[in-house]
């Protein structure tokens, strides 16, 4: 392989390059020597992407022209480059051992990479979520000393409480708490009872609205919060996100009362978050009394509350097993050859399977 690097170093020596070596900034379609289409070479670009997951950047030979941004592999390779990224950034490339089996590697900073034989070489990058200072992160990655750069989003989801989990093909409405009845008063539900309440999670898009976040969310924990009142307790340590919703299970020891006199009612509260604070969500009002009605428990209470649960995704966020365990560490079992994120309750960790 040095053998082939070199003789394509020497062999480019003496080449008028039609393009010069970058990141590719811009969706792309990659030529041969006769500016012919490739196969399988156009190049689109993911610039929104979920915090934690990995998006793919290429550096090869590029140049503009009238059609777009265009790649020339064959003047790309055995070139060297260093990439040059912001503060929080972190880059990956991928890794093969003698199984087969694919593994990421961090590239350290400064650290320089040399483009192999197919002209094209891929790097991963990521950030992750816990350290997005705001829900939409503008994020920037190019050659040192190049002035173009690739341009990306991560974002951090975003949870709210919904009156019910809605058929397939309607749209939820987004609760902050108990609604009154026309009379001005508030049901009160029966202390002691079990209540579920349900959560939507939602992903920005690139116009500054929210979608519901299904299947990149799916496995994603929900908490309870700080701020929940006294006496009110989960129970479940942890719910899940699954195709958008979760539900959880609340019941409350004491009396929390309306009153007429807005004065003298104790509504409790609901607070949940997602993990790391990464977004949180209240519901208030909520009342319970002695007397009041019995809520309506619409799914089944785990039958040991001791019961964990956790969750097994890929790098890229996809959930590929998940349960419930009693053990600190759940036995994954029956996976591919990669590395894996592990979530068991709060505590999240890789694992390498070989």
């Amino acid at each position: 392989m040095n053998k082939i690097l070199c003789t394509l170093a020497i062999a480019l020596a003496g080449y008028s390059f039609a393009g010069e070596l970058d990141v590719v900034y811009a969706d792309a379609i990659a030529k041969d020597t006769n500016g012919v289409e490739l196969p399988d070479g156009k190049y689109t670009l993911h610039t929104f992407a979920m915090g934690g997951q990995f998006v793919p950047v290429y550096i090869s030979s590029v140049a503009e022209s009238a059609n777009g941004l265009e790649i020339y592999p064959q003047e790309a390779a055995g070139r060297q480059y260093t990439l040059s990224y912001d503060r929080l950034v972190t880059v990956f490339y991928k890794v093969s051992d003698a199984t087969g089996g694919n593994f990421y590697e961090k590239l350290k900073e400064g650290e320089s990479r040399t483009i192999g034989v197919s002209g094209v070489d891929t790097v991963y990058v990521s950030v992750d979520m816990y350290n997005l200072p705001s829900v939409v992160t503008p994020f920037k990655i190019s050659l040192a000393g190049r002035q173009n750069a690739l341009e990306w989003n991560f974002f951090k989801p975003q949870i709210t409480f919904v009156e019910q989990i809605p058929a397939a093909g309607e749209s939820p409405k987004a609760v902050r708490g108990q609604e009154p009845k026309e009379d001005g008063s508030y049901e009160e539900y029966h202390t002691g009872s079990v209540l579920d309440l349900f959560l939507a999670i939602l992903k920005p898009t690139k116009d500054g609205t929210y979608d519901l976040c299904t299947e990149e969310c799916n496995g994603i924990n929900v908490y309870k919060g700080h701020m929940t009142s006294a006496k009110v307790e989960f129970l479940f340590e942890d719910a899940q996100f699954k195709d958008g919703y979760a539900t959880i299970s609340v019941r409350a020891s004491k009396d929390y009362l309306w009153n007429s006199d807005a004065s003298l009612s104790n509504p409790a509260t609901v607070a949940v978050m997602i993990e790391g604070d990464i977004a949180e969500a209240t519901y208030n009002p909520l009342f319970f009394s002695e007397s009041g009605v019995e809520s309506i428990k619409k799914t089944p209470v785990a039958s040991s509350l001791g019961a964990r649960k956790f969750v097994v995704m890929d790098l890229q966020g996809r959930v590929v097993q998940q349960g419930f365990t009693t053990e600190a560490e759940p036995v994954v079992k029956n996976l591919a050859t990669g590395t894996y994120v592990v979530r068991v309750g709060a505590k999240v960790h890789r694992v390498n399977v070989r």
